[in-house]
C-alpha cells in the first residue's frame, strides 16, 4: 500500500493507478488518506485487514461506484471492564 503525495493512497488500477475506497469496521471512510488510517487506527488495534486490488474481486458490501479496490480494515474490540 504505497503512499503517495499528501498521504494519498494508490494501488494498481485497471488502466493506471487509482484510490481504493477505505472501510473501517464497515464504515466507509470518503477520499481516506493514509493519515486519516493513521488517526482512526492505532496499529495495535488492527486485528486484521483486506486488501482487494480490483474492483470485481470486493465483496458487495465493501462494493463502490468506482473501478478501483478497496482496503477493509477490522479492529479489535475493547475488553469490557469488569
Amino acid at each position: 500500500m504505497p503512499r503517495g503525495n499528501d498521504g494519498k493512497i494508490f494501488m494498481p488500477g485497471p488502466l493506471d493507478d487509482c484510490t481504493p475506497t477505505v472501510f473501517i469496521d464497515r464504515i466507509r471512510l470518503e477520499d481516506a488518506t493514509a493519515r486519516d488510517i493513521d488517526e482512526f487506527v492505532q496499529p495495535g488495534a488492527i486485528a486484521g485487514m483486506e486488501v482487494y486490488t480490483r474492483a470485481s474481486q470486493v465483496p458487495p458490501q465493501f462494493a463502490s461506484l468506482t473501478s478501483c479496490g478497496a482496503i477493509v480494515i477490522w479492529t479489535r474490540v475493547p475488553p469490557k471492564k469488569p
